[in-house]
């Protein structure tokens, strides 16, 4: 018998952290749910945890599998799932008490995925540290519109904090190699864009990501020939369904994103004569440039020490601003 959610928490080696991720989604305020705990080869206390839990509520239901990584963990969930929506939850994060129920109540006919465009960066014990993502209206998109956001980072990219109907999924969303451990909620959400009738986006708080030290974010050393491959995987789907040109100019911005992110990584691949930066840089010529791209544009020419002061400089004093705003 179908339900109306299933929740897919892939777990890998968080034991510290799985106790309140679980503990946080039974006891939503929302009942009507499966949680779907899918162990990709854990090697700590997680399995126990797992099978623990699922002692305890009828409602949890847990798998143990071969390490195949984050993406083919929520591939399996979603081939186990009954719930005619689809919720991701990473092992080490947390949901709000309502944040189902925000969800579900706007999962309305004709709308294909809810978006809570709230999502918190909380520390290990919970407490609010900064918000990611606030957005302060609520909105209906157009699959160009959602695609053209997620391109221009105008919502989350994460698979998690949002409702997917289940009839989207089909073995293509989760066609990605292992040796994508990064961005591939990015990808995946571009793959579902193309494919939907109709995106809400509400302002609501629906998900805490817990930052800590071993998270991917904190991890993954960014380089310019790991941003190459992921923008052919970003490309693949709208070049499939002929929406190039629509994008264009999102398409723009996502590079200059990538660009940003290798630089603040100091990667001395990155290098003015790179071809798919001067590609970059050709487009650039025929549209008005914000202040923020022409400088990210002038920073790939810098020489590579340079580079890495200015950055360094930036990033103090962005960390500096960003407390001061929390304060505020």
């Amino acid at each position: 018998m179908d339900l109306p959610i299933s929740v897919i928490v892939p777990v890998y080696n968080v034991a510290p952290f799985l106790r309140k991720c679980i503990d946080c989604i039974i006891v939503q305020s929302f009942k009507d749910f499966e949680l779907l705990l899918i162990d990709d080869g854990s090697h700590d206390e997680s399995v126990n945890i797992c099978d623990e839990y699922a002692l305890k509520d009828g409602r949890i239901h847990v798998v143990h599998q071969i390490n195949a990584g984050v993406t083919a963990a929520r591939r399996k969930g979603v081939e186990m799932a009954r719930g005619n929506w689809l919720c991701f939850v990473d092992g080490d994060d947390m949901l709000p008490k309502d944040a189902l129920l925000d969800l579900y109540n706007n999962g309305a006919e004709g709308v294909d995925i809810v978006i809570g465009n709230q999502i918190h960066m909380v520390d290990e014990q919970g407490n609010n540290v900064r918000k990611i993502c606030t957005q302060s209206s609520s909105d209906d998109w157009s699959n160009i519109d959602f695609l053209k956001a997620l391109l221009e980072g105008k919502t989350p990219l994460s698979v998690c904090g949002k409702l997917y109907r289940r009839n989207l999924f089909d073995s293509l969303v989760f066609d990605l190699p292992k040796s994508i451990p990064y961005g591939e909620d990015y990808i995946m959400n571009v793959r579902l864009a193309v494919k939907v009738q109709k995106v809400r986006a509400i302002d609501r708080h629906v998900y805490n990501y817990v930052q800590h030290k071993n998270s991917c974010m904190h991890t993954f050393q960014n380089t310019w020939e790991y941003a190459k491959k992921m923008n052919d995987f970003l490309l693949q789907p709208i070049k499939a369904h002929g929406l190039e040109e629509v994008c264009k100019k999102s398409i723009f911005y996502a590079h200059i994103h990538m660009l940003l992110e290798v630089l603040i990584d100091n990667d001395p691949g990155l290098f003015k004569k790179d071809s798919f930066f001067v590609e970059i840089k050709e487009y650039a010529k025929t549209i008005k440039l914000s202040l923020r791209e022409w400088m990210v544009l002038k920073m790939v020419a810098c020489p590579f020490r340079l580079r890495c002061f200015v950055i360094e400089v930036a990033r103090k004093l962005s960390r500096l601003f960003r407390k001061l705003f929390w304060w505020v």
